[in-house]
């Protein structure tokens, strides 16, 4: 075997090892290419991940905000709520209490049953506390009088007496002596409805009503105790 033959045949076989490495070289580059691809799939999957977390992290942060405002309206809605119970035991304390006053003075006049009811007084208290300032008109029970007997609440709480017709034309029901019980009957009313007045009142008139109007009925005590008069609050 010459020369010639000899590197005839290196040649064929260092070309087929040149074309084997190509090949090789040609399939690396490709792998490189689809790893960028799946590097930036990555990133790009990452990036969308910061976004959504940044997005959470707002969400949170938003909700966290409406909660706060939530539980300070929930306070203030509590305090609220707290102040109107309040308002609403103290009215309804006064309620009571001017009801109770209310019914004391109904009994301690002793022909003002004959006059009117309960439950004309009870409205014309709740008129009264409610400061409409209207005019309440009394319609009379079957067993009282014929005369309609009106009573204008006012900003002072005065009551207005009765004024009637007779043959010598209209006099004012204060002097006539048939009406002296209607009479004191009224300024009782009257001493409920301007509390601050009472006590003077009826210390300035206990002279007075020994004489000329009928004594006060008295309370007796469940224990034996001496009855006392019923004194209205102020």
């Amino acid at each position: 075997m010459n020369k010639e033959e000899y590197f005839r045949q290196k040649s064929k076989a260092a070309e087929l090892q040149v074309k084997l490495l190509t090949r090789d070289l040609e399939a690396r580059k490709d792998e490189l290419q689809q790893t960028k691809k799946d590097v930036q799939s990555q990133q790009l999957q990452t990036e969308t991940a910061k976004n959504s977390l940044q997005e959470a992290n707002h969400t949170v942060e938003r909700v966290t905000q409406q909660l706060s405002s939530l539980r300070q309206q929930a306070q203030q809605q509590t305090a609220c709520k707290d102040k109107l119970r309040r308002e609403l035991q103290e009215s309804q304390f006064q309620s009571k209490r001017y009801r109770t006053a209310l019914a004391a003075a109904f009994k301690l006049v002793d022909d003002l049953g004959a006059k009117t009811t309960l439950g004309q007084l009870l409205e014309c208290t709740d008129q009264q506390l409610s400061r409409t300032g209207a005019l309440v008109k009394f319609k009379p029970s079957e067993e009282g009088c014929a005369g309609n007997r009106v009573f204008q609440v006012g900003r002072g709480g005065s009551v207005a007496p009765r004024t009637s017709t007779g043959p010598e034309g209209p006099y004012a029901s204060d002097h006539s002596d048939d009406e002296a019980p209607l009479q004191a009957g009224r300024e009782r009313i009257r001493d409920f409805y301007t509390p601050s007045r009472a006590i003077k009142r009826e210390t300035g008139r206990a002279s007075q009503d020994s004489d000329t109007e009928p004594r006060a009925k008295k309370r007796k005590l469940g224990d034996g105790s001496p009855p006392r008069n019923i004194l209205l609050d102020e």
